[in-house]
């Protein structure tokens, strides 16, 4: 009985501990995926996506729109509140990947967000053409939407 309890207690911590490690093991490391290889494989979207500045400044730093990449990249996005705008809420940020259908992975970049930016040092997408959306709004309910596209060539 207790050897049972003990079995039981271990499966308890030890299968969360390895879903919550899964990316960084599939990975190779420490860089997060920010998509799957089957996510980005889905048709691109036919829609015209426009970018809105209506509420807070979004600015991505890195990588530069139209960027050719070989590897992991750095995610770096900066939130500032204009001179006659509300303050950013920033609850409303996401991060959005635009496919045939919109795909949110505000998540996998959630433990990278400190203050108004986001800052992921080990970015990755698979190979591929990839479109992404960043979402935010004021506490008015103004939004702003920057998008970047990126393209991810096999490593040799």
């Amino acid at each position: 009985m207790i050897k049972r309890s003990l079995i039981v207690r271990v499966l308890v911590i030890v299968v969360p501990l390895l879903f919550l490690t899964a990316p960084a093991i599939v990975t190779g490391g420490d860089s997060v995926l920010l998509v799957t290889e089957e996510q980005a494989g889905l048709d691109n979207a036919r829609g015209v996506f426009e970018e809105v500045d209506d509420g807070p400044t979004i600015k991505i730093k890195s990588p530069k729109n139209g960027s050719v990449l070989t590897g992991p990249f750095r995610l770096y996005v900066e939130i500032t509140k204009k001179a006659d705008g509300a303050n950013i809420n920033m609850k409303t940020l996401k991060v959005n990947y635009l496919k045939m259908i919109t795909i949110n992975i505000t998540g996998k970049v959630k433990s990278y967000i400190k203050g108004n930016k986001v800052d992921v040092p080990d970015a990755e997408f698979p190979a591929g053409n990839h479109r992404t959306e960043i979402y935010i709004e004021d506490v008015d309910g103004n939004v702003s939407r920057k998008l970047f596209t990126v393209t991810v060539n096999k490593d040799e």
